[in-house]
């Protein structure tokens, strides 16, 4: 079975913008196992890094056995959200070398510049409105259709975080508002809901995002039923590694 990367990968290649942001949304998300030089100390890790043409760069993996094929016995990881990793090597001026031998079409080399692009992206925030509903009017077919190309995409995350969404449209830009969403998750939904659609097709539009209860909610917009909780197992206990608290970012050495 592909994986995610892999199935996002091909995509760019049929549909190469669309499937370019899918790609990148993904890898921000995607856990990757970084090849290190020694075991981590703490949160401080020590990358390997290999001094190619296209500069330096360090490897990181989907999958274990890939980096595994890459030595005789156990190598040293560190296993990362590709958000952080990209976040690391855009302070280091580092690219990344993505699943590199796997014989994989996400196996990628980017330079660090796509580490720079994609940590500024993410960097990029949209903050949660309360009132302000005036001169709001229906979306376009265009706008409409890509918020439900999003909905379809929505990450596990959003389920029951919000009962259900209407988008409208506002001068040139769009408005986005959630309803039955608790106050406190609030500004962490807004945040992840503005991402993802900064990676979506919008040319370029300002979104803004509010919370209000559907009674109060402007007359036209589009609405969308929002993604109902899911049932899961409870998760396997892990051991927690550097980069797996967003509070305290690892340390590159």
């Amino acid at each position: 079975m592909p994986t995610p990367l892999e199935s996002a990968a091909l995509l760019m290649l049929q549909e190469p913008e669309t499937g370019r942001l899918q790609f990148f949304r993904l890898l921000a998300d995607t856990p990757l196992l970084m090849l290190l030089d020694t075991e981590a100390e703490g949160e401080t890790l020590s990358p390997r890094v290999f001094e190619l043409q296209e500069g330096p760069v360090v490897l990181a993996f989907e999958r274990e056995e890939d980096l595994a094929a890459l030595g005789q016995g156990p190598l040293p990881y560190a296993e990362l959200p590709g958000r952080v990793l990209a976040q690391l090597l855009a302070g280091e001026g580092l690219g990344l070398g993505l699943n590199l031998g796997s014989g994989l079409h996400s196996e990628q080399l980017f330079p660090p510049s796509a580490m720079v692009w994609l940590t500024d992206l993410l960097a990029g925030s949209l903050t949660a409105q309360r009132g302000g509903f005036d001169n709001l009017t229906a979306p376009d077919a265009q706008a409409a259709a890509v918020f439900d190309a999003v909905m379809a995409s929505a990450p596990a995350s959003w389920a029951g975080q919000a009962a259900e969404a209407r988008l409208y449209a506002r001068g040139k830009g769009l408005f986005l508002i959630l309803s039955g969403a608790h106050e406190a998750g609030q500004a962490a939904l807004a945040q992840s809901v503005g991402e993802a659609l900064r990676f979506a097709e919008l040319a370029g539009r300002v979104v803004d995002i509010a919370f209000a209860e559907a009674d109060t909610w402007p007359e036209g917009g589009k609405r969308f039923d929002w993604p109902a909780p899911r049932t899961a197992a409870a998760p396997l206990p892990r051991r927690a590694g550097p980069g797996t608290d967003p509070e305290r970012p690892p340390i590159l050495k």
